[in-house]
């Protein structure tokens, strides 16, 4: 039965391509929260651009820019192009809130 084993061998090579799905709660709103609700979350005295990122709404409601999150699409993600961009004027967080985020 040497076709199972390289059978198996290919299943479990496979494996890495069939991640678990994100669970929000456990790995991106900690991120949010630790990074980005002092200006986008529940407080509207400390609100910025009246984003809200701590409601689910709120994330995928459009904007004049475009979409906050664009699911299936990140590159078209108003938060992604903010994250990543390597202009630090535009970039997310700001420099002067001394937060960062790492790839």
């Amino acid at each position: 039965m040497p076709f199972l084993r390289h059978a198996g061998l290919l299943c479990a090579a496979a494996l890495p391509l069939f991640a678990a799905p994100i669970d929000f709660q456990r790995e991106i709103r900690p991120l949010l929260s630790d990074n980005c609700f002092q200006c986008h979350g529940p407080d509207s005295d400390t609100r910025m651009a009246d984003m809200r990122l701590d409601l689910r709404e709120s994330v995928f409601q459009p904007r004049p820019e475009g979409s906050v999150v664009v699911p299936g699409k990140p590159a078209d993600s108003l938060l992604y192009k903010r994250i990543s961009s390597p202009d630090a004027g535009f970039r997310m967080p700001p420099e002067y809130s001394h937060k960062s985020l790492t790839p």
